[in-house]
C-alpha cells in the first residue's frame, strides 16, 4: 500500500487572529502549500482599519495573492462562520497560532523562576477558541505555538496512538508518514501508552506460569508486536521508525517524551479530543497535553 505517497492535502487554510503574527504565519502556510501543492484560503480576523491597511500591504509584499485562491476578511472570531467557509472551500486542513495563555500554574511557575534559574516557566495552553475549533471541526488542524520567520525543519515527528480500531490507527500513521516524507523528516516515533499496573495484574491471574518480573516486558513486547502489524502495509517507507511504549499516564509521558527528543511535530487523532461518553477518560487524560502543548500538533481528522 503506497497511500502514503499521495499528496495528503489539497485544501489549506490559514486562520490570521493576532496581528502582530500575521507575517510569520502567512509565510509558514506559504511553506506549507508548496510543500503539499495544495490550494491556499486565507482568514483574516481584524476590525480595525488601519491593522486591515497594513495587512493589505503585507499580503502584497510577500505575493501572497499569486498562490491563494481566495482571501476572507471578518471582524470578529466566530467559529460558525470559520467552518462556513471551510465547508465552502472544501478545506482539508486548518492551520491556526496558539495564543500563549498565562495560567494559575504558569504564574506560579514564573514567580519560582525569579528565584531558581533550573525552573523553567515556559508553558503553552491552547486557548479556548482552538480548544472550540478541535471540538468542532470536519478538517484536520495544525497548531503552531512559537512562530518563527525562519523555515521549521520537521526533524523528529512523534505519533501518539490510542486504543483505536486497526483501520483508524493506520490513517494516523499514515498521515505521519505524509508529513514524515513531505518534510524530509530523520525519524518518526510511534508512542503508546500503557497501563502496565491493571494489565500485568489482569495477565498475572490468567498464566500462572509467567513469572511476575516479566509480565511488563511481556506486555510492552506485545504492544511492540501490534504497531509492527500495522506498519507492514507501509514497509516500502524509507523514514526510520522507533516504536515507544510508555508505562505510565497517557498524556504526561507522551508530553515529557516529545520534549526529551526536542520534536518538531506530534500528530495525534483528533478524535481522542472530541466530547464522548466513552473516550471521557482518555478526553481528561489527553487534556493535559493542550494544557502543556510540547511542540507543534497536527490533530489527523477520520475523514482525511
Amino acid at each position: 500500500m503506497d497511500n502514503y505517497r499521495q499528496v495528503p492535502y489539497h485544501s489549506i487554510v490559514v486562520l490570521i487572529r493576532f496581528f502582530p503574527h500575521a507575517e510569520k504565519l502567512l509565510q509558514e502556510a506559504l511553506r506549507l502549500r508548496q510543500q503539499f501543492q495544495a490550494d491556499l484560503t486565507i482568514i483574516i480576523i481584524e476590525k480595525r482599519e488601519e491593522a486591515r491597511v497594513i495587512l493589505h500591504e503585507l499580503i502584497e509584499n510577500l505575493g501572497v495573492r499569486a498562490h491563494t485562491t481566495d482571501i476572507f476578511w471578518e471582524k470578529k472570531p466566530s467559529i460558525k462562520r470559520i467552518l462556513e467557509i471551510c465547508k465552502q472551500q472544501n478545506v482539508d486542513l486548518l492551520i491556526n497560532e496558539v495564543s500563549i495563555q498565562q495560567t494559575i500554574w504558569s504564574k506560579y511557575l514564573q514567580k519560582l523562576s525569579s528565584q531558581d534559574k533550573k525552573t523553567s516557566p515556559n508553558q503553552t495552553t491552547v486557548d479556548s477558541f482552538n480548544r472550540q475549533l478541535l471540538k468542532q471541526a470536519f478538517f484536520s488542524i495544525l497548531l503552531l505555538p512559537h512562530l518563527t520567520t525562519k523555515a521549521k525543519i520537521f526533524q523528529r515527528i512523534v505519533t501518539h496512538l490510542s486504543e483505536k480500531p486497526k483501520a483508524r490507527s493506520q490513517l494516523v500513521i499514515q498521515k505521519a508518514f505524509h508529513w514524515a516524507n513531505a518534510m524530509k523528516a530523520s525519524k518518526l516515533y510511534l508512542m503508546k501508552e500503557v497501563n502496565l499496573i491493571g494489565l500485568s495484574m489482569l495477565l498475572s491471574t490468567k498464566t500462572e506460569e509467567t513469572s511476575t518480573e516479566l509480565v511488563p516486558q511481556k506486555i510492552i513486547n506485545e504492544e511492540k508486536d501490534k504497531i509492527s502489524r500495522l506498519l507492514a502495509p507501509l514497509e516500502k517507507h524509507k523514514i526510520p521508525v522507533q516504536i515507544e511504549i510508555a508505562p505510565g499516564k497517557i498524556g504526561v509521558d507522551l508530553e515529557q517524551f516529545t520534549k526529551q527528543i526536542s520534536a518538531n511535530l506530534l500528530v495525534v487523532d483528533l478524535s481522542d479530543f472530541k466530547p464522548s461518553l466513552l473516550s471521557k477518560v482518555l478526553n481528561s487524560q489527553l487534556e493535559y497535553i493542550l494544557n502543556n502543548l510540547p511542540s507543534r500538533m497536527l490533530f489527523v481528522h477520520s475523514q482525511d
